[in-house]
């Protein structure tokens, strides 16, 4: 059975979370699109934080590639997001 953030049993709070890495290079090299259907199935970002390597000269014409870490949650009570970074 689903737990609490405290620990305890909770049927109400079932949550699901996934870590989503986003990239891009520019409007038409990127995985915003999967982001965005996430978003609107349900998901939500509770967390974000660049990763290391953002700026790597790769991929399309060399251009820079920038990523960032989400941390998306699915059910339970609203929760406002936190940014790192």
């Amino acid at each position: 059975m689903p737990r609490s953030r405290s620990g305890a049993q909770n049927p109400a709070m079932a949550l699901r979370q996934m870590a989503f890495v986003l990239w891009f290079q520019d409007d038409e090299s990127s995985n915003i699109h999967v982001l965005n259907g996430l978003l609107t199935n349900g998901w939500r970002i509770v967390h974000t934080t660049p990763m290391s390597g953002t700026g790597e000269q790769r991929g399309i014409g060399n251009a820079p590639e920038s990523r960032c870490l989400l941390l998306l949650e699915h059910g339970g009570p609203s929760a406002a997001p936190s940014g790192g970074g």
